[in-house]
């Protein structure tokens, strides 16, 4: 607004949003009416001008985004509850503030949900609040597809996996974690060839797969009851440089006992040690 007629809203006192409810409004009113009158005498098509934005002006940020304090403590408890998998909690919350909370928003509350179904392995409830977001026009981010991809991962999905890795990479950022929840998938159901391919996919994209890789690929040979592919899968480590941790080890005795083979469990128990690896009580319980 032009400065002879209104001052400008930064010398509007600070506490003024501290009066009561009804001179708050009085005070907006005045503030809207200064604006308009300043936009009808410039050179400014009033019809250009929405009214949207003089209101804009006059209200408080924490009036636009929610209630203050207790806003933000919702959104730091959905997220608590996203964490620890409950699904029913973070949809409670979500139900209870997504009139409050702005369009820029919300897709960060859409994420927040399915990351708890992530949590719990839900894929099927993830897709439901993934497809109830895009019905908002909010189209799924990096992150939201990255959790569609650990949802289904949790459950040895493979074929969900590989279908939101593909959704994610059609926006052009895949990253190795992406990569490596996949081969998670693959390690849950057992399928170690489909496991060692996305390995090698990550290599061609140009990623350099580190420890956990290579162990979820062993883990994915134990479960198929392929010892003697995980012991391959040291050894492909070894000649790229990557130091194995205990537990790649303790995999590898895994691989071992599930065949029986209990002689080369106790040999890799006996290789932890010599590499001060410190096997730890699992190591032990394993063999």
């Amino acid at each position: 607004p032009c400065p002879h007629l209104c001052p400008p809203m930064s010398s509007a006192p600070a506490a003024s949003w501290n009066r009561p409810r009804q001179g708050r409004a009085a005070f907006a009113l005045l503030w809207v009416g200064c604006v308009l009158e300043a936009v009808l005498r410039s050179p400014i098509d009033p019809t250009a001008f929405a009214c949207s934005k003089a209101l804009r002006l006059v209200t408080p940020p924490r009036a636009r985004e929610g209630d203050g304090q207790d806003f933000r403590n919702l959104f730091t408890d959905i997220n608590n509850r996203a964490e620890e998998g409950d699904v029913q909690g973070a949809e409670a919350i979500f139900e209870q503030i997504e009139g409050r909370v702005p369009h820029r928003k919300r897709r960060m509350l859409f994420n927040t949900v399915i990351k708890a179904c992530a949590k719990a392995g839900d894929l099927r409830r993830a897709e439901t609040w993934r497809s109830r977001m895009m019905d908002e026009g909010i189209t799924p981010n990096r992150k939201g597809e990255g959790k569609m991809i650990h949802a289904a991962a949790q459950t040895g999905d493979i074929a969900g996996a590989e279908r939101y890795f593909l959704e994610q990479e059609s926006i052009g950022q895949v990253d190795v974690v992406g990569y490596a929840t996949v081969m998670d998938a693959c390690a849950k159901a057992g399928n170690y060839e489909r496991a060692e391919l996305w390995f090698q996919r990550a290599v061609d994209a140009g990623f350099t797969p580190g420890v956990e890789c290579y162990t979820t690929v062993m883990d994915a040979c134990a479960k198929a009851g392929e010892p003697q592919r995980a012991t391959l899968w040291v050894q492909k480590a070894a000649e790229a440089g990557v130091q194995l941790g205990v537990d790649s080890y303790n995999t590898v005795m895994d691989a071992y006992a599930k065949v029986g083979d209990f002689a080369m469990a106790e040999a890799w128990l006996e290789k932890a040690t010599q590499l001060e690896l410190k096997p730890d009580i699992e190591n032990y319980n394993t063999v």
